[in-house]
């Protein structure tokens, strides 16, 4: 009977050890957002996440990091390997929509695969993925 519960407090403590998350996604130094639930407009957005949050893996949608200070974009791309998918510009903004094998899953946008999203504007940069939820 005992090695039963301790085989079932193994299996229980390895389905949580590979569900459960801790910390940010995106490695940037910045304010970061979570996205949970779906990837739609009624997804839950936590704002301010701390680098010690816990939270269910298979709930995480997205996430996003408004960036402080200078930004090495180059750099970053180069490190995630992402290549361009296409791009916005606009009078006060630029989008770049990326796909990055380092980044698991993506999303369809026109039948292109985007798991990468940075937009930068006059007031800063910002990183998400798959994409950037609501404003940047």
């Amino acid at each position: 009977m005992a090695k039963i519960i301790l085989s079932l407090l193994t299996s229980a403590a390895i389905v949580a050890a590979t569900n459960v998350g801790v910390g940010y996604t995106l490695n940037i130094e910045g304010r970061h957002t979570m996205y949970f639930g779906s990837t739609s407009s009624d997804c839950k957005i936590v704002d301010d996440v701390d680098e010690g949050a816990i939270y269910f893996k298979n709930r995480l949608a997205g996430e996003s990091v408004k960036v402080y200070g200078n930004f090495d974009e180059k750099s970053f791309l180069s490190k995630m390997h992402a290549r361009l998918v296409f791009e916005e510009i606009g009078e006060n903004f630029r989008c770049g929509y990326y796909y990055s094998p380092k980044i698991r899953g993506y999303k369809s946008i026109n039948g292109k695969k985007v798991n990468l999203h940075i937009a930068v504007t006059e007031s800063g940069t910002t990183v998400g993925t798959p994409i950037i939820f609501g404003s940047y």
